[in-house]
């Protein structure tokens, strides 16, 4: 490293001139379950706790869409970490399964070639969880789905999405659980990019 620069997540420039910036984990814009566009076999409002609602998701036909934006901060190239947040609904007294589906297509944009591209074949990432026995009613959940690969993606891409639950390998929970919100965790090597639409 030949020397330190200040801001934007710079921390040197090496000997041959090029920028080194420290790389952070953050979160691109989560969407709440109750934020999201409802599908046309909505998921059911409940209540949660007190005057608190969320929707529960059953395994047939439930689901919701969503669009995410990958932020200025993003580095560039680096895989996409999806994830849900969702909850239990009851106490069971046997292992029980849970399995949601996140189907997908992604794409570039800006107003310079070749960053503007179509919206290709969706893909599909599925996770399955086994909720343990006796574990507390409304325990907080946190799955992480397979990566989503960053080879060719920059800012500004948007992510299209559809999340819905689907028959889990492992008996199914007597109540149907709580989804809450989904979420992607990125890689980040900047505070915000040096152009408006360009890193």
């Amino acid at each position: 490293m030949k020397y330190l620069i200040p801001g934007n997540n710079a921390i040197g420039v090496d000997e041959a001139g090029n920028v080194i910036y420290r790389v952070v984990y953050v979160e691109l814009p989560p969407t709440p379950v109750t934020a999201a566009k409802l599908g046309s076999t909505a998921p059911t409002l409940a209540t949660f706790i007190d005057n608190v609602e969320q929707y529960t998701f059953d395994a047939a036909n439930d689901y919701i869409i969503g669009a995410t934006e990958v932020t200025h901060g993003y580095k560039e190239g680096t895989d996409i970490h999806p994830h849900i947040h969702w909850a239990t609904n009851g106490l069971e007294e046997a292992n029980k399964g849970v399995k949601w589906q996140l189907e997908y297509t992604i794409s570039n944009y800006d107003d310079t070639t070749p960053f503007a591209e179509a919206f290709g074949a969706t893909a599909t990432l599925v996770i399955d969880t086994v909720i343990t026995a006796s574990t507390p009613d409304r325990s907080h959940i946190f799955s992480s789905f397979p990566d989503i690969t960053g080879t060719g993606v920059k800012i500004g891409a948007y992510i299209l999405w559809k999340l819905s639950r689907v028959a889990s390998a492992t008996a199914a929970p007597v109540a149907d659980p709580f989804g809450l919100a989904v979420g992607f965790h990125v890689q980040s090597d900047t505070i915000g990019s040096r152009a408006e639409l360009t890193k």
